[in-house]
C-alpha cells in the first residue's frame, strides 16, 4: 500500500545523517492528527537541494545560518522538516507542510515552527519557549522533566523534554504510558504490540488532545513508519475505509 507514502513523500530524503520520527495527537482512543518528521543532524551540502525544493530559500537560509538546531537538548532536536495531516468529518484530508528548528530569539532559546503554502512561502510562524517546570502550574502527569517546551501564545500546548539514553528507554516509555488516559493507552499498547522496537519517548498535550512522539530502532528507514501507519490506520479518526489498511 502506497497511500501514506504518497502523503509524506515530500519529507523523504536518504543520503545523510537524518532520522524519521512520528507524532500522534490522540483523543478518546482515536488518532486525530499525525506528524511525520525528517530530522537532520548535520550541516552538509548534500541537503541543500532537498531543503530548497521542500521549503524554498527561507528554509535553506535558516538551515545554513542557524546553529542552535544542532543542540540535542532541551526539546526538539535537529533541523526538522515535516508533514502534518488529519481528516475532516467528510473524510477529506487536511494537510500541512513546514519546517522547524531551535534558535536564539530575544536572547534565549526557542523552537520556531514555520508552515508553508504550496508556493513554499511562509504563511504561519509558531514560537515555543523552553520553560522551567518549577515556574509553571503543576502538570498532573507521571512524565516530569526539568524543561517544558510550551507554545508561547498558549502554554496549554506543550510537550516534556526528557533526557533519553539507552539506559532509560524503558523508564521513559513507562512514564509516557502512565501519563495517558485509559482510552489512549490502547494506542500505546497497540503500537508496542506491532513492534517492541517502536519507542514512544515523549508525551505532551494541547487544548483537547494528548500527544505522543516515537521513533524506531530503524529510524533511518521511512518504510518502517509507513508500516506503522498502515497498521494503526483503524485508529485514525475519519480515515475513509478505502484508505484503511486493516479493515474491520
Amino acid at each position: 500500500m502506497t497511500y501514506f507514502k504518497d502523503i509524506i513523500n515530500p519529507v523523504i530524503f536518504d543520503g545523510g545523517k537524518n532520522i524519521y520520527a512520528a507524532g500522534f495527537s490522540i483523543k478518546d482512543g482515536k488518532i486525530r492528527k499525525i506528524k511525520i518528521y525528517n530530522k537532520i543532524y548535520e550541516h552538509l551540502d548534500v541537503y541543500f537541494d532537498f531543503l530548497l525544493s521542500f521549503g524554498g530559500e527561507e528554509c535553506l537560509k535558516y538551515y545554513s545560518n542557524t546553529k542552535e538546531w544542532k543542540n540535542l537538548h532541551p526539546g526538539f532536536s535537529g533541523f526538522t522538516v515535516g508533514v502534518e495531516f488529519s481528516y475532516d468529518l467528510k473524510g477529506e484530508i487536511e494537510l500541512k507542510h513546514g519546517f522547524g528548528f531551535k534558535d536564539f530569539k530575544e536572547g534565549f532559546l526557542t523552537f520556531n515552527a514555520y508552515y508553508l503554502n504550496n508556493n513554499r512561502e511562509i504563511i504561519e510562524h509558531e514560537i515555543y519557549d523552553y520553560l522551567l517546570s518549577n515556574d509553571l502550574k503543576k502538570i498532573e502527569s507521571k512524565m516530569q522533566t526539568h524543561f517544558i517546551e510550551a507554545k508561547r501564545l498558549n502554554n496549554n500546548i506543550f510537550c516534556f523534554c526528557p533526557l533519553i539514553s539507552y539506559s532509560n528507554i524503558i523508564e521513559t516509555e513507562d512514564n509516557v504510558r502512565h501519563s495517558l488516559s485509559e482510552k489512549n493507552k490502547r494506542i500505546f499498547d497497540f503500537i508496542k504490540d506491532i513492534d517492541k522496537n517502536f519507542f514512544i519517548l515523549n508525551y505532551g498535550r494541547n487544548d483537547d488532545c494528548e500527544k505522543i512522539y516515537l521513533v524506531s530502532d530503524k529510524n533511518k528507514d521511512i518504510e518502517n513508519l509507513i508500516y506503522l501507519l498502515d497498521n494503526v490506520s483503524e485508529f485514525i479518526d475519519n480515515l475513509p475505509l478505502d484508505k484503511t489498511a486493516k479493515k474491520t
